[in-house]
């Protein structure tokens, strides 16, 4: 039990109670988060309400997860914090029921045994993950050089090495 949530869940059980699952996990449990960022610091806060939902009662998994990793600027290399906010709306069925589902464009999550809480929060951070993380460009150290590369320094007149080999292309 981690932060006062279940290591394992059944969603479609819990969808059936109507239960709410409140609390914190450490991100150390996510194993293939860590591995993208630069430690394993921290706790993601989750709050997740299963359901039924619809005419056919279907059973339903909504909510918000929220954590801030230390994760690299892949323009500075230098870094930095990085909010992630996952809202998922998952359609919950078990295997072999309700195919038609499955094979339209509503996320569905096909359960056929417990699952893991914290793989199931690791894999909606995992989606939100940007590839490339990076610092704002007004934030990010690497802008100063940025500006400098590109002569936004009004006094300074830019040395260009090969203004010498125009000058011979010119005098044939």
């Amino acid at each position: 039990m981690f932060g006062g949530l279940p290591a394992t869940i059944d969603p479609i059980q819990l969808a059936g109670k109507g239960a709410r699952l409140r609390g914190k996990l450490p991100v150390k449990t996510m194993r293939r988060l860590v591995e993208l960022c630069r430690d394993d610091s921290g706790e993601a806060a989750v709050d997740l309400v299963f359901e039924r939902g619809g005419a056919d009662g279907m059973p339903l998994m909504h909510g918000t997860m929220s954590v801030t990793v230390r994760a690299t600027c892949q323009r500075c290399l230098e870094g930095m914090d990085l909010k992630l906010v996952a809202e998922p709306w998952l359609v919950l069925t078990r295997p072999g029921e309700r195919e038609d589902i499955q094979v339209r464009e509503v996320d569905a999550l096909v359960v056929g045994k417990p699952i893991s809480l914290s793989e199931l929060v690791e894999d909606e951070f995992l989606l939100v993950m940007p590839m490339i993380p990076m610092h704002d460009e007004q934030a990010c150290p690497a802008s100063v050089y940025k500006t400098a590369a590109n002569g936004d320094d009004a006094g300074n007149k830019t040395n260009k090495p090969f203004s010498v080999l125009s000058g011979l292309k010119r005098k044939k």
